[in-house]
C-alpha cells in the first residue's frame, strides 16, 4: 500500500504559505531559506524544485510551534 504525496512549486508554495498560513512569503525569499538550509525539505524534479505538502506542513508548524504568552505586566517590575 502506498500512500499518495501532493508535491507543490516554489511558486505554488509561496502563495500557500501567504494566503492559507498568513505567513508573506516569496519566490525568492523561499529560494535564500532553501540555500541557507532553512526551508522545509524539497525534492528536485529535473530542475524544477518541489515541495512534499506534509513536510511543509510539519515546517510550518515547528516554525510556529513556540507560543507566547506574555502580557506587559510581565515586564513591570
Amino acid at each position: 500500500m502506498s500512500i499518495a504525496t501532493e508535491y507543490i512549486t516554489e511558486k505554488d508554495l509561496s502563495e500557500y504559505l501567504t494566503t492559507k498560513c498568513g505567513l508573506p512569503t516569496s519566490k525568492k525569499m523561499l529560494e535564500k531559506l532553501r540555500a541557507q538550509g532553512k526551508a522545509p525539505a524539497f525534492r528536485k524534479w529535473g530542475r524544477t524544485t518541489v515541495y512534499a505538502r506534509n513536510d511543509v506542513d510539519e515546517w510550518v508548524h515547528a516554525k510556529m510551534a513556540r507560543l507566547y504568552k506574555y502580557t506587559m505586566s510581565n515586564y513591570a517590575k
